[in-house]
């Protein structure tokens, strides 16, 4: 029993880091603005359950699917975090690539749930634990850090009704350059120190 909770108490932290939902709080609100407060739970619902979906595909069968695609883990390291930069870039000077509102709001729930929550780091790391500590354990820890991300997103439409507007835009630009110093780095690490499925 022991084991099992250390095992998973580690990978629950180093999951919940990494999704790092605070950095997903500023798209969730930019998205939901003037919104009503169900829709906005409900977006942050939806971020949450494409997260899961997607984590789970690859907890049980990621080396296969990578492996089927030729895809190795520094490559997809490098992809997500090119499109975090640009998740970035958007926050930090305020554009965006869709044209209709729907189109916004539509998309930023998928990229808040993937490759933000469920990005190459949590899918990297779902994949190195399900070998080292076992699919079981993998799964109740990363589904209980996604429960904690899943939470922080829903405190932030009771956020959005306290902040005003201009509070969001200073705190989204703010986490934008986090988001954008984070995304070099990612890419910096898969290829200076790459790692082999």
């Amino acid at each position: 029993m022991l084991p099992f909770a250390t095992d998973f108490l580690s990978a629950f932290i180093l999951l919940f880091v990494i999704m790092d939902p605070f950095a997903s709080m500023p798209f969730l609100m930019k998205a939901t603005k003037g919104f009503s407060k169900p829709r906005q739970a409900q977006a942050a619902n939806k971020s949450a359950l494409i997260a899961a979906a997607v984590m789970l595909v690859f907890a049980f069968g990621g080396v296969t699917i990578l492996n089927l695609l030729s895809i190795d883990i520094p490559s997809f390291q490098i992809a997500g975090g090119i499109v975090l930069a640009i998740l970035g870039l958007q926050l930090v000077l305020g554009f965006s690539f869709a044209s209709e509102k729907k189109n916004d709001y539509d998309t930023s729930i998928i990229v808040i749930g993937t490759p933000m929550i469920t990005g190459p780091g949590v899918i990297t790391t779902v994949i190195l634990f399900t070998s080292s500590i076992g699919l079981f354990t993998t799964i109740a820890a990363a589904l209980s850090a996604l429960l904690a991300t899943w939470l922080v997103l829903r405190l932030s439409v009771s956020l959005q009704r306290v902040f005003s507007s201009q509070m969001v835009e200073i705190v989204s630009r703010i986490l934008g350059i986090i988001l954008v110093a984070m995304a070099i780095n990612f890419i910096r690490t898969a290829i200076f120190a790459p790692v082999a499925l």
